[in-house]
């Protein structure tokens, strides 16, 4: 096991223990990526030939899918400017335990049918300071380290509305 897959997997047993992410997230798994092959497709017109090319059959294009990876990746705290104003930025990190594999068609059908009926609204996905700084604690992060990030984050908003009347002043 390579040092980021045991340094996550500490991080991870450490910072979720007392956290259901499946009731979290509001959804049973979190998908990342897709890999292997199982599923394909043949593409029904092969493509067209050149003039210049000989009449002889080309090769039927395939494209294949596999097995979907589920990961859960770490919670860290982040410097990604949060839509309500106040409280700490949470982001994911690089770290992650992959949960389980499962087999791509399946993934989908059941995502198309939980999606359409349980499709979240932004007001359902954007999170109020108090809630973001309560998952903060969960995660194990000190007082002082969530105020931290909130003076951070509080001296990068200004810097970029700095930024922003500096751009506009020289336009006039």
């Amino acid at each position: 096991m390579n040092q980021v897959a045991s340094s996550a997997e500490t991080v991870l047993d450490q910072d979720f223990s007392s956290m259901d992410l499946d009731d979290m997230l509001g959804l049973e798994e979190t998908p990342r990526f897709c890999l292997e092959k199982s599923s394909s497709f043949t593409s029904p017109n092969p493509p067209r030939q050149s003039s210049f090319r000989s009449q002889r059959s080309l090769p039927t294009r395939n494209v294949s899918f596999g097995k979907c990876e589920i990961r859960v990746y770490e919670r860290i705290l982040s410097l990604n400017l949060p839509t309500q104003i106040g409280g700490p930025s949470l982001g994911l990190g690089w770290g992650y335990i992959e949960k389980k594999s499962v087999d791509l068609d399946k993934f989908e059908t059941k995502r198309a049918f939980q999606w359409s009926t349980l499709r979240r609204t932004p007001k359902d996905i954007v999170m109020s300071p108090e809630k973001r700084e309560k998952m903060a604690r969960k995660l194990g992060y000190s007082s002082h380290e969530i105020e931290q990030n909130i003076k951070l984050i509080r001296k990068v908003q200004k810097q970029r509305e700095k930024t922003a009347i500096d751009a506009l002043t020289r336009l006039m």
